[in-house]
């Protein structure tokens, strides 16, 4: 290895200068570099970030009109069926009458009582600013077979009139029931039904 003297020292100290001022402007370059790159990645997360509430608002601002369809229609068949608002007796009343005529019941007596509010147990969760009313009727009928009950129970459940809610029925045979000229009754049956409206909350 040659020795170094002083005067090649002093030709090669502009070169030492200019690599040392080169290798700080590197590293300069590259802290620079790290420090744009930190900057890049946080922007993004936070832009991901962004994104992903903005596509959770927007699922639940989709499922809050979903929602909202289902109770417009909800509210719309409800309406429909003249579940909505005050009770309907005399229209009931020609309904049981028009069931009797056209099932040909033999026999069919019932009694409407007051109007009540209906137990939350049976309609949990009643929307706000509405309330289920119940009108109870009892129901006496004689039958000829247990079609008739079962028909019976149809029609006025289909009828767009309320909605039916039937607790109870009892059928029995009538003792000594025997035909002679004409359809005679075969069978006795009483039922517990409920008449169901919605109504605003006064």
């Amino acid at each position: 290895m040659i020795p170094l003297t002083s005067a090649d020292l002093r030709r090669l100290q502009w070169n030492l200068i200019l690599l040392v001022l080169l290798l700080a402007t590197g590293g300069g370059m590259v802290a620079l570099a790290v420090t744009k790159d930190k900057v890049a990645v946080q922007t993004l997360q936070r832009a991901e970030a962004g994104r992903a509430e903005i596509r959770a608002k927007l699922a639940r601002a989709t499922d809050e009109e979903q929602e909202l369809r289902d109770k417009i229609a909800r509210f719309n068949r409800l309406q429909k069926r003249a579940i909505l608002g005050q009770e309907h007796r005399l229209e009931w009343v020609e309904l049981l009458r028009s069931v009797k005529k056209e099932r040909r019941l033999l026999d069919l007596q019932y009694e409407l009582d007051p109007q009540q509010a209906l137990d939350p147990a049976v309609a949990p969760g009643s929307s706000p600013g509405f309330e289920f009313m119940v009108s109870p009727m009892k129901v006496e009928m004689q039958l000829l077979h247990e079609g008739d009950l079962v028909n019976f129970v149809d029609d006025i459940g289909q009828k767009p009139q309320a909605f039916t809610r039937v607790r109870r029925c009892s059928v029995q045979r009538i003792a000594g029931a025997v035909r002679e000229r004409g359809p005679a009754p075969q069978l006795r049956a009483g039922c517990d039904i409920d008449w169901i409206t919605v109504r605003e909350q006064r």
